[in-house]
């Protein structure tokens, strides 16, 4: 309970009239900025996503290659991260 009211007392300013806290809407850029990098990287590059699954689990399983299928969940998956990175970036310039 402790850490709570901590929180809520420093997110506040205690003088109105110089406010120091940001109202949060960087974070939106910053995060938009990644889902656009990553689902750009992931509609060039699918067979990266791959290579990080057959490290992760595909090793266990002999001639294990992604599908068709897979390859192009990936760059679907891609599209939907470029698709919420704009998103993001838009809210940011709206609330500027």
């Amino acid at each position: 309970m402790k850490e709570y009211i901590w929180f809520f007392l420093s997110y506040y300013p205690q003088n109105p009239q110089k406010q120091t806290y940001t109202d949060g809407y960087d974070d939106f850029m910053i995060f938009g900025i990644i889902f656009i990098l990553i689902g750009l990287f992931a509609i060039i590059a699918p067979h990266f996503f791959a290579l990080l699954r057959m490290l992760s689990s595909g090793w266990m399983y002999e001639d294990a290659t992604p599908s068709d299928e897979y390859i192009l969940f990936v760059r679907i998956c891609g599209v939907v991260g470029v698709i919420v990175g704009i998103i993001f970036v838009i809210i940011y310039f709206i609330n500027l």
